[in-house]
């Protein structure tokens, strides 16, 4: 299946199919609220799981930032130890802590 990819103005990209009538004119409504088509794309999976799958990525990308300002408040608030940022680690078959 091909799908349309459409930016809109609140940076939102939609997946639309627009292989029937009712696909086309959404495309057009979208393009007339003042999204922009980006491109396409082609694939076997249904666009709602398309969309989730994109989604779930930019959440576990999110998690990831959000665990490392954690980390900068703690240790600027004085609440963290060196050796929570940068736990030991193994290194020539024993432990060696990384502290500088």
């Amino acid at each position: 299946m091909k799908y349309a990819l459409i930016q809109m103005p609140n940076s939102a990209i939609l997946i639309v199919d627009n292989h029937d009538d009712i696909g086309k004119s959404r495309v057009c409504r979208l393009i007339d609220e003042g999204g922009k088509p980006v491109g396409t794309i082609e694939s076997d999976l249904r666009a709602g799981t398309l969309q989730a799958g994109f989604e779930h990525r930019r959440s576990v990308e999110l998690d990831e930032q959000y665990y490392r300002i954690r980390l900068a408040r703690e240790a600027l608030d004085g609440d963290i130890t060196w050796e929570q940022v940068h736990p030991p680690q193994i290194l020539k078959g024993g432990l060696e802590s990384a502290t500088p």
